[in-house]
């Protein structure tokens, strides 16, 4: 009986000791404690925080385990995009949490032919049907104009929020792309469907179980229904699903006809899956329509809100963006995308509000596929590669006085925009996102159309400090607040 006992604390201590020992193949990093690695030192909630902290102490490349997860972290902006260039490392996260969200499925966290086959289609539909292209502006205008004379005109001198209706009004541009459907600003039922998605995806409730999950994931088949109850998580997923999505896409089964020329990226989605039922199933394809749905809602609205918040803080910057408006296209016609070279303080405050606002700090994790080779260290299959846009964007190596609102960084000597790629809103290399050229054309004219004929502060003896939201977690969005719209 001794013998075994000692035979059991000798096994125990070497496996414990081989969870503290890195790969040889890989980078420096933090400490790893027993098992769980680096886990406790991460905030589920703010993860970017320590990774930022991590890569003044260990640099651009470093080593980080989560429980049975290795990740590979990258902190510089010329490593993020070699590696996530490379097709060996164009791969989703396969971690427990992953799998019961997804299931790899859709067009952020699908994989392989499956990923390949519908990024391509979706952006050759989209693009057919006007996503970047200057036949979509008309209705952004008309939705610019639907925002204006329904929320901000009627707000005049009031102290008003522009939570749900900044993302009705984003949401209906890509809604029209995808659906051919046009929503009411108003419309308390689109309000519903997107403030449930928000909550399933960005609350922090049951973030710290899916942390467990992925750490250890053997524990969803002892743990109690309440700290991972799959069940009722994928009813709220079906849920949304059935009130948000499902009524159009039978409305598009039932008139969908295989011989015609699609009309919206529904009736595309219907024809690959005409082609090709194996790959392309119901649950893909629903959660591709999600995707959209999300991406062109929370994201874009979420830089906007941003904005607003800079304007209200920075009246200098909002007067400096009016008086470049007034004098390169006055008040007699709505801005266009045509005027964007001729206003280019316009564009670096854009340029400046992605890079302050950070609203992804931690770009999508991406996983090694193939083994790769990245700065010069091979990385086998398997392996986490996270990008830390807060390390880059935040970083005094990159940008000067770098915790500043400075559009002006972004103006050259001649008083022309000058972009700089080491701002990574859409992340960058092969997995960038698709509806990158719809989104900066949006920001371009909501702010520009808005500006032209409405000031913001903020109400009386408010200020907002810039903090961010706690309740939402993978989009870094601002503290909820209030303003108050004055006609120019």
């Amino acid at each position: 009986m001794f013998l075994w006992l000692v035979v059991a604390v000798v096994a125990v201590v070497i496996w414990a000791w081989k969870s503290m020992t890195r790969p040889s193949w890989c980078p420096q990093g933090p400490p790893l404690l027993p098992w769980i690695g680096n886990a406790l030192s991460l905030d589920p909630a703010a993860p970017e925080s320590k990774y930022s902290e991590w890569a003044e102490q260990y640099g651009s490349m470093y080593y980080v385990k989560l429980g049975a997860v290795e990740q590979v972290v990258l902190t510089d902006p010329a490593l993020i995009r070699e590696a996530f260039s490379r097709p060996e490392v164009s791969g989703r996260p396969d971690t427990a949490s992953m799998v019961l969200i997804n299931n790899n499925n859709g067009l952020v966290m699908s994989e392989g032919e499956l990923w390949r086959e519908t990024r391509r289609f979706t952006l050759h539909h989209l693009r057919n049907f006007g996503m970047g292209k200057s036949q979509l502006e008309g209705y952004i205008q008309q939705q610019i104009a639907g925002f204006c004379e329904e929320i901000l005109k009627p707000g005049c001198g009031k102290e008003i929020s522009l939570e749900s209706s900044l993302n009705v009004a984003i949401v209906n541009i890509i809604w029209n792309l995808v659906a051919s459907e046009e929503l009411g600003i108003t419309d308390e039922k689109i309000k519903s469907v997107i403030n449930r998605i928000n909550r399933l995806n960005l609350s922090t409730d049951g973030l710290q179980a899916f942390a467990v999950l992925d750490l250890a994931p053997w524990v969803q088949k002892v743990t109690p229904d309440w700290l991972i109850n799959r069940e009722r998580f994928e009813k709220e997923f079906a849920d949304i699903m059935k009130e948000g999505f499902l009524p159009a896409l039978q409305r598009h089964r039932d008139s969908f006809d295989p011989g015609s020329e699609p009309r919206d990226y529904m009736d595309a989605m219907l024809l690959e899956q005409h082609r090709r039922p194996e790959l392309m199933t119901d649950h893909h394809l629903l959660m591709a329509i999600h995707d959209l749905f999300l991406a062109g809602n929370d994201t874009t609205a979420t830089t906007l809100r941003w904005a607003f918040c800079f304007l209200c803080q920075r009246p200098d910057v909002q007067r400096r963006l009016q008086a470049e408006l007034d004098a390169e296209v006055g008040r007699q016609r709505p801005p266009t995308l045509a005027d964007r070279q001729r206003l280019p303080f316009t564009e670096a405050f854009i340029l400046e509000t992605q890079r302050l606002g950070d609203i992804t700090p931690l770009l999508v994790p991406h996983r090694t596929v193939a083994p790769v080779s990245v700065g010069g260290r091979h990385l086998p299959a398997g392996v986490q590669v996270v990008g830390v846009g807060q390390a880059v964007h935040r970083s005094a190596r990159y940008f000067a006085e770098p915790l500043q609102f400075r559009p002006e960084r972004f103006i050259d000597s001649d008083g022309k925009f000058q972009p700089d790629k080491n701002v990574m809103p859409f992340s960058v290399g092969k997995r960038q996102c698709l509806g990158e050229s719809l989104a900066r054309n949006e920001l371009f004219l909501f702010l520009a159309c808005i500006l032209q004929n409405f000031s913001f502060r903020f109400p009386e003896g408010y200020h907002h400090h810039l903090e961010q939201d706690p309740d939402n977690v993978f989009i870094r969005s601002p503290k909820p607040f209030k303003l108050i719209p004055e006609r120019r």
